[in-house]
């Protein structure tokens, strides 16, 4: 029997395996606000908010706010429970874990109050649980300072992990991989913006030249591509000029096609929408909208409902929708009898819209 030599063991190559755990984290972020909250809360019910949830995702959550202890007691406490919409749902997942921080805001909206719980929910256990409770020890007076004129809002931030999202990817033996680096595609492309070469149009916009690639405007942009394609005079000339638009938000547009980023949009949100449903770029659009649901006011609703109508932003005519719904008491727009009898006069189904929202509960 030949035997083995150890050297020949240190020398063999090692099998290596590996398992990769994977997990769904959704998130999302829900405010709640109690008009009237101390005649409310005194009633001694269990309040229920609206539904909500995370963005690409069919599990709904709602708070329940309750009261224990005497309401003019120093040691009661208010009780916000995060509760999943139905127990089917929770069956459907097995489980549910994550953390929720919920807050109180002042009207500024600042954290007055801030509460944080971890939380696993089950229903295929003898003694399932289907809630999360966070607890404030505060006398109901307390809170009810903190209310302007009766309002109070919760603020709910919300992470968490089905337990049926979870999977292990496993590779087989083999040797290590070679790490393969990341792309430089998106700097590259973002360096033709500040470079001159090879750039075959003159964009003319009030007073000022813009030396442009036309592949990089048409294979971002389906109005470039077709006003290229279609041989227009302004196309087959090398240039075209452009009279609708100022200086700086054509600017803003030319870099998000060159770099799929924004330098100013925040203040430029507004006017950059329609440019960006003008040439078809839908992702430039959606990150207007966001911007303009994050500056929403009782000032401004009508005048950003009306924009979101008239350049088709569904999402963002939703969420004014909503938020005029809810304050509707404080749009002074909405007081003028002049602006109902243009939205009548000029954008009829608009105010349609505006009702049928008002209408659900």
């Amino acid at each position: 029997m030949s035997q083995i030599n150890p050297e020949d063991l240190n020398n063999q190559q090692v099998a290596e395996s590996q398992c990769h755990t994977k997990a769904e984290l959704k998130k999302c972020t829900f405010s709640w606000t109690i008009n009237h909250y101390p005649v409310l809360a005194r009633r001694r019910e269990i309040l229920k908010s609206s539904s909500f949830c995370a963005a690409s995702d069919d599990f709904k959550w709602h708070l329940e706010h309750s009261l224990d202890g005497h309401p003019d007691s120093t040691s009661t406490s208010v009780i916000l429970e995060l509760c999943p919409n139905s127990e089917e749902d929770l069956e459907k997942h097995g489980s549910v874990s994550g953390n929720v921080v919920i807050s109180v805001l002042k009207t500024d909206r600042s954290k007055l109050i801030t509460k944080t719980n971890s939380f696993t929910l089950k229903s295929n256990e003898e003694s399932p649980s289907f809630k999360c409770e966070i607890r404030f020890f505060t006398g109901l007076n307390h809170l009810a300072e903190s209310a302007f004129q009766g309002q109070l809002t919760f603020l709910c931030e919300l992470s968490y992990v089905k337990s049926n999202s979870i999977v292990n990817i496993s590779s087989p033996c083999c040797s290590s991989p070679i790490e393969i680096p990341e792309s430089s595609l998106p700097t590259d492309l973002g360096r033709l913006y500040f470079d001159d070469c090879f750039k075959d149009l003159t964009i003319s916009v009030k007073e000022k030249n813009y030396l442009v690639h036309k592949a990089i405007l048409a294979i971002r942009s389906s109005v470039f591509d077709a006003m290229f394609r279609n041989d227009m005079q302004e196309s087959s000339k090398n240039r075209i000029v452009i009279n609708d638009l100022e200086e700086e938000i054509f600017e803003e547009m030319l870099h998000y096609i060159y770099t799929g980023k924004t330098k100013n949009l925040d203040e430029l949100a507004f006017e950059l929408l329609p440019v960006a449903n003008k040439y078809d770029l839908k992702e430039l659009r959606i990150m207007c909208e966001n911007v303009l649901l994050k500056k929403l006011s009782a000032d401004n609703a009508v005048k950003i409902l009306i924009l979101a109508d008239v350049h088709h932003a569904e999402g963002l005519k939703k969420g004014t929708l909503e938020f005029i719904k809810v304050n509707f008491a404080d749009c002074e727009d909405l007081k003028n009898a002049a602006v109902w009898n243009d939205l009548a006069t000029t954008r009829a189904q608009l105010l349609k819209d505006m009702l049928d929202a008002f209408c659900k509960t």
